[in-house]
């Protein structure tokens, strides 16, 4: 089976993103991303038998990380990757709050700008 479309999806590892890709995954060739190594040993079990799926570690506040997906060939991004923080606003630890930013919108961003930048080079 021919894949043509390749999907890069962050924050893979469960609810939303684990029913998407059972619903996908005989259509597209999908990268699945974890944070953490120990989450990435679980989801390679999971997917060991999908000749269309390949799981790697990307911390999206990772600089180094963020260089494993210069050079894929990606059609569709789907930025799952998110932490969140609560309580009440009085007794939150800023550095908690910009650490939130940080993997919620500015690390996207930059994923968003490496695939963007592939994608209109290839057209």
């Amino acid at each position: 089976m021919i894949f043509l479309k390749k999907i890069l999806i962050t924050g893979a590892t469960s609810g939303i993103m684990k029913e998407l890709i059972k619903k996908i995954k005989n259509k597209y060739f999908i990268y699945v991303t974890t944070h953490t190594v120990i989450e990435l040993e679980n989801i390679k079990e999971k997917y060991k038998n999908e000749k269309n799926i390949k799981c790697f570690k990307l911390d999206v506040t990772s600089k180094v990380d963020k260089q494993k997906i210069k050079d894929l060939d990606i059609d569709i991004f789907v930025a799952n990757s998110a932490i969140g923080i609560g309580g009440s606003i009085i007794n939150m630890n800023m550095n908690n709050i910009r650490n939130n930013f940080e993997v919620n919108v500015f690390s996207n961003f930059e994923l968003i700008q490496i695939i963007l930048k592939n994608m209109l080079e290839k057209k």
